[in-house]
Parts: C-alpha cells; structure tokens; sequence
C-alpha cells in the first residue's frame, strides 16, 4: 500500500530520511502511556503531540485529553500565539486569552523551539514515542522550516499525521497558499450561507413557522414549532382556531409563511413574547409542548441547574494566570469510560521538564543544557488560586 502522492508527494524519500534519524531518538523505548495524565477514558494509553497553534488543531487536541488521551502542546518561546488573542483574564498575575484557557485543559505543554536544529531533534524524540502527531500550518510551511513531510514516518511509521488548514493539504496552489480562519474555512466551504441565515435572512426560517427568535421583555427566545401535529399546537396556544390557521395555510412553504394569515399568526406570537419575560415564555411554551429556549449566554449557563447537573460546566484553575474559572464539560457522556476534566490549562512550558525526563530519559545535566541554549523554556505554574472566582 502506498501514500496518496497529492498528500505525501516523495514516499520513496523515507527510506533514505531514516538513516538521518540520530542513534538516540532511534534506540528510544516508548515510555508507558500516560506518563504524566491521569488514566481514564476511551483513549486512554494514546499519546499525541500538536504543534499547531489557533483554534482548529489545539481543538483536535482538546478532544483527544478530555477522553483520556495524554497530549502534549508544543509551544513556541513566550506561548503559542493564540495565549495573546483576547478576550483576556485580566484578573490574575499573568494575563492570558480566555479562549486558550479553556481549549488548552488537560494538556501537557512542553516549551520549545522548532527554529533550532536541537528543538527539532527534540520533536523528532517526540514522534517516536508517540501515536499522533497533529499540526496546522499552511501547506509548504513545515517543508521551509526543516519539517519535511516525510521526515514524520521515517522517525515513526505507525504515527498518525494529522494537518488541519483552511483549504486543505492539494487542490489549486493559488488556493493552498491563502491564509485561513475559521471564518475564511465558514465562508468557503457554504456553512456561513446556511447556518442560521438562510440566504443572509437572519435567524429566521423562510420555509416555515415558527422558527425563529423572538424577542422579549428581557431578552431573546428561540420558538420551534414545525410540522403538522406539532405546528397545530402552536394557533392553539395563542388563540387562534387551528383550522383556519393551519399547517398548510401558515407554514407548510414560503408561500404560507409569507400569506395573510402566516403574517398574522407571527405578528400575534411576537406580540406575546414582548409583554413576557424570556423565562416565563420558556416555561409557558414548554408546558404547551412547543420547543423554547431562552437565547443563554456564558452567565445563564453557569447559574442553570440543568447545565450543573450534566456538569456541562467545572471549575478549574487557569495555571497561567492563577484565576480561578469554569470551562466546559465533556460531551459526549459515556457510560463506562467517561471523559473528565482533570486541571486547567498549563502555563507555557509548565511540562518541558517532565516530557524530557520522564518520556524523553534526557538526564539532569542534558536538560539544564538545553535550558541555558534557550532550547526548551518553562513558566513555573500557579496551583493555587490567587484572586477569588467570580463563578464558584
């Protein structure tokens, strides 16, 4: 069996990047998995490395830890890019992006340089010990800084390669060579056209009703009540006779939604959202059996009792910064190897010293080496809270 040469453009380069591998990293013995984590989960003694920065490939990772996988952020001198985007946790002694505090829980983050020969080398050590190797540069990009892509299975030929970018690894190099966001990778592949626009129309359906948010004393409600029996339930609920206004008559296309009595049966529910508060709107309309939701943000997640009792938020400490806050629960939930969050996101580098003695074998006097060189850096972590949380 043979690579996809669109992916894997040189396979017959393996062979001979093998004989460049140094002895040590060759000879390296796999250390039991987890070393570092917890042992839990499905994935668990599954070890993967991300040298990936931004949401997509960080994310990848995020998932793997949080059903047990012992993953290894890899992080450039002074943190990965994505610690500096904001928002920010502005409260403790270290600012540090919000966004990365809760992607980065139950990581492990080893501080280092890739623009060196020995960083290199060091991740390289890495492959070998490991069973994923996950990365999110622009196609090309690894290549250029000493990374070719063959240079992975030829360290490790069981490692699975995992790179994520906006337009994919082959396909039109006008297109390949583009920056990408998630945004720009919404925009491109139609997923911004669809989701919650309908041809740019807002949050409401134009195929039928009630689908839509309404808007309340308070605040924003999603109301959902489509198809026949259901749809039925709605003309009763605010008075009408179901009959006159009726599935077919209001919502069954376009042409309902948009006819007289359609128009209507919107004015009349708009108008009752906008004399109720959201919550009471929810729970009349539940009890009626038509799907409601109050419209939540961060702060009504962490009060409500259903979000606590699925445990769909936890608290952690940022050990970055030191402040004390809630990410999000593991979805979804499994029965006998259920996923956990066991600490929140590390400061940059917190792990280096225990990837290169506990997994990598490197002895006291190599890794104070490799400290003075500026190979590899650390952030001493807090583990105790320093300000209160504001969300027990």
């Amino acid at each position: 069996m043979t690579h996809d040469k669109r992916i894997l453009k040189n396979e017959e380069q393996i062979e001979a990047l093998k004989k460049t591998v140094p002895d040590w990293i060759r000879n390296l013995k796999r250390p039991l998995t987890p070393a570092l984590s917890p042992p839990f989960g499905p994935l668990e003694g599954i070890r993967a490395v991300g040298t990936g920065v931004f949401v997509a490939q960080p994310y990848i990772g995020t998932k793997l830890a949080e059903f047990g996988a012992e993953v290894i952020h890899v992080e450039r001198p002074g943190g990965e890019t994505f610690r500096r985007v904001a928002p920010h946790l502005t409260r403790g002694l270290r600012p540090h992006g919000c966004d990365t505090a809760e992607i980065n829980k139950n990581k492990l983050s080893m501080g280092l340089d890739l623009k060196r020969a020995r960083g290199v080398e060091l991740l390289m050590a890495l492959w070998k010990i490991s069973d994923v190797w996950m990365e999110s540069s622009m196609p090309g990009t690894c290549e250029r800084t000493g990374l070719p892509s063959e240079l992975a299975p030829a360290v490790n030929p069981s490692l699975v390669i995992v790179k994520v970018s906006t337009y994919g690894q082959f396909g039109k190099q006008e297109h390949l060579e583009r920056a990408g966001y998630d945004a720009i990778a919404q925009a491109y592949g139609g997923m911004m056209h669809v989701t919650a626009t309908y041809g740019h129309t807002g949050n409401r359906s134009s195929e039928c009703q009630p689908y839509d948010t309404f808007k309340c004393s308070d605040g924003w409600v999603f109301i959902a009540a489509i198809g026949g029996a259901i749809y039925a339930r709605m003309p009763r609920f605010l008075g009408l006779d179901p009959n006159i206004y009726s599935f077919e008559a209001c919502s069954k296309d376009p042409a309902a939604v948009n006819s007289e009595r359609g128009r209507e049966l919107d004015r009349r529910l708009r108008e009752y959202c906008a004399a109720r508060t959201c919550l009471e709107v929810e729970t009349e309309l539940n009890k009626a059996q038509i799907g409601c939701s109050r419209v939540f943000s961060a702060e009504d997640q962490y009060a409500d009792e259903h979000y606590a009792a699925r445990e769909m938020t936890v608290p952690v400490l940022d050990r970055q910064s030191g402040v004390p806050i809630r990410v999000y629960g593991v979805v979804p939930k499994m029965s006998l190897t259920p996923g956990r969050v066991w600490r929140g996101a590390p400061a940059v580098g917190e792990d280096t010293t225990d990837v290169l003695s506990k997994l990598l074998g490197l002895s006291d006097e190599e890794i104070a080496r490799l400290y003075t060189e500026n190979v590899v850096h650390r952030t001493e972590p807090f583990t105790e809270p320093r300000v209160e949380p504001v969300h027990p």
